[in-house]
């Protein structure tokens, strides 16, 4: 749940366009255009006409995923966004999910965000500390998503420790990052970039308190993207 202007709505985990049908507005060999627009069942849960197009198209070494969202309503409106990429861990057959690191394209001193029972707890730790890497533990996960926010690094690699095979994620225009495979583990990794993030366990509920959420004015276009690529 959450409030805007006073008023409490309600939605599921992770909001509804997750679960909502898109149609295909454009195709090519290389280029796919979906949209889903607003309908009387999102207004009763989200109070804004909107348009919502994720875009995907094929590269010569991967993938760009972009979104474009444009504001319908009359007034100002809030969102959160993410994507959820999914990574198969091992990508080689005599290899385990340990076997692999997460690799970053700078030096990083950054926080790592805790979460309890889906909340930010408020603590912080300075997990990387100078560090542009770290190796893939099933148990780093038991208290769900690894956070991380605005780190200086703009790409994030799994590698294997042979180095023969290797995923590059380019957070693009993504200021929050969450990294996460089940609790006791799974066979693959995500690494999502993030507008907007689970709310403070102290949260008033207040949508436009959200850390990162997005703004957009009436008659306004958001974009944002990311890119995968590997070999």
């Amino acid at each position: 749940r959450y409030t805007l202007d006073g008023v409490e709505y309600h939605m599921g985990k992770h909001g509804f366009c997750r679960d909502a049908d898109f149609s295909v507005i454009e195709q090519t060999e290389t280029t796919a255009v979906f949209e889903f627009c607003d309908t009387a069942e999102t207004r009763s849960m989200y109070p804004f006409s909107f348009s919502f197009q994720v875009i995907f198209e094929l590269t010569e070494n991967g993938l760009t995923n972009r979104f474009r969202i444009a504001n319908r309503s009359d007034n100002k409106m809030w969102f959160c966004l993410g994507g959820h990429p999914a990574f198969n861990l091992p990508m080689e057959s005599e290899a385990s999910f340990e076997d692999y690191e997460v690799i970053f394209n700078k030096k990083e001193t950054a926080p790592l965000w805790y979460l309890e029972e889906d909340l930010l707890a408020g603590k912080k730790e300075n997990w990387l500390k100078d560090s542009d890497r770290f190796p893939l533990k099933t148990e780093l996960f038991d208290n769900d998503a690894l956070i991380f926010h605005r780190l200086q690094s703009d790409t994030i690699t799994l590698s294997s420790s042979s180095g023969q095979s290797r995923v590059e994620f380019g957070m693009g225009t993504f200021p929050m990052v969450g990294i996460w495979t089940k609790e006791g583990g799974a066979p693959f990794l995500c690494v999502e970039p993030w507008y907007g993030v689970d709310d403070d366990i102290n949260t008033d509920g207040d949508f436009t308190k959200k850390w990162e959420a997005v703004s957009l004015e009436s008659g306004k276009t958001f974009e944002a993207w990311f890119t995968i690529s590997g070999r």
